[in-house]
């Protein structure tokens, strides 16, 4: 089981701010356990999404996987389409005493069943939201002139950054976090270029 342990960036050792981006091997020697594991078990975040709020985010790459049909459970075969979305920022968070600086470089995956038509229309939702096209607006979609897959890998290729909402729902006991694929939740990259100055 993976649990993400919500540490902030930025670690104090020796009254000396220990940045994780940079540090040196001798910097992480001296960095001991009990200073990162020493807190109050109760003040470690155990929870693996990101919490509500939006984000600046690049896709860092696209995994895929397959699933077999069983028979037995009544379950169709799928073939899933995992994208990894990088946090660069984070605009808002829904939780305030969350450090936002804290969540840059966190990685969301976004699960598309692309053998199912809503899993290819949330996935082609977001391609679109990601480069600023108009989900009802026919002619700008045909403008785009080429597949839902190419136009993904561009945006992979070229760590295009735009801005996704994230919400959490519970559903049949369980919560999941995924981006909102709605028109207004979106960033386009263009705009998200105004964010970053």
């Amino acid at each position: 089981m993976n649990l993400y342990i919500n540490l902030k960036r930025e670690t104090t050792m020796n009254a000396m701010p220990l940045d994780l981006m940079n540090a040196t091997l001798e910097e992480l020697e001296n960095l001991s356990f009990e200073a990162l594991l020493g807190k109050d078990i109760a003040d470690y975040n155990l929870s693996s999404s990101l919490p509500d709020g939006t984000f600046l985010v690049y896709i860092e790459k696209r995994e895929g996987k397959a699933k077999a049909a069983d028979v037995e459970k009544g379950k169709k075969a799928s073939k899933t389409l995992e994208l990894y979305l990088r946090v660069h920022t984070c605009l808002q968070c829904s939780d305030a005493e969350t450090d936002k600086a804290s969540l840059a470089n966190r990685v969301h995956i976004e699960r598309y069943n692309v053998t199912e038509e809503f899993g290819v229309a949330n996935l082609i939702r977001l391609v679109l939201g990601a480069v600023g096209v108009a989900f009802k607006d026919k002619r700008a979609i045909a403008e785009v002139g080429q597949s839902v897959l190419a136009l993904l890998d561009q945006l992979i290729s070229g760590k295009v950054i735009f801005g996704v909402q994230v919400k959490t729902v519970e559903k049949n006991g369980y919560e999941n976090t995924n981006v909102v694929h709605k028109e207004p939740a979106f960033i386009p990259m263009d705009k998200a270029m105004e964010y970053l100055g």
